[in-house]
């Protein structure tokens, strides 16, 4: 094992000769050896990364996640996802309606959508959740 005391000292870079004019550089002997350095783009070899392959895909029959509720409620595609998911959420007593009182914080809920997708960017199903919006917080 090497320590810290017995490794040769970093080597600073040499400044170009003082006799040389300003404008033409003289290569000392630790800038000879370096190599010009070529990117896979400047010989147009483009890598596209498997994670975003889908991002680019263009189709006429993929919907986009809608912004609003009210957008959502115009297609009957969405309408149905919601409506399962609503069904679900009271088969699953997933909450409990209460009254509500005066000492209560009331936690608003919204709608997420989501358009899943299969391999090759074709339409695999609808996705909606709704979720507590648990990113509110009441001063007392």
């Amino acid at each position: 094992m090497v320590t810290r005391s017995q490794r040769a000292p970093h080597q600073a870079a040499q400044p170009p000769c003082s006799d040389a004019s300003a404008d033409e550089f003289v290569p000392n002997s630790s800038t000879s050896a370096l190599r010009t350095m070529t990117t896979r783009s400047q010989h147009g070899i483009i890598k596209p990364n498997p994670k975003y392959a889908l991002t680019s895909v263009i189709s006429a029959g993929i919907l986009h996640e809608p912004r609003s509720v009210r957008a959502t409620l115009a297609h009957p595609g969405w309408k149905a996802v919601m409506e399962d998911e609503l069904t679900s959420l009271h088969q699953n007593q997933t909450w409990k309606l209460v009254p509500h009182t005066t000492d209560m914080h009331i936690i608003g809920s919204k709608w997420v959508f989501k358009t899943k997708l299969k391999s090759d960017g074709s339409l695999q199903r609808l996705k909606a959740r709704v979720v507590a919006k648990g990113y509110i917080r009441l001063m007392a």
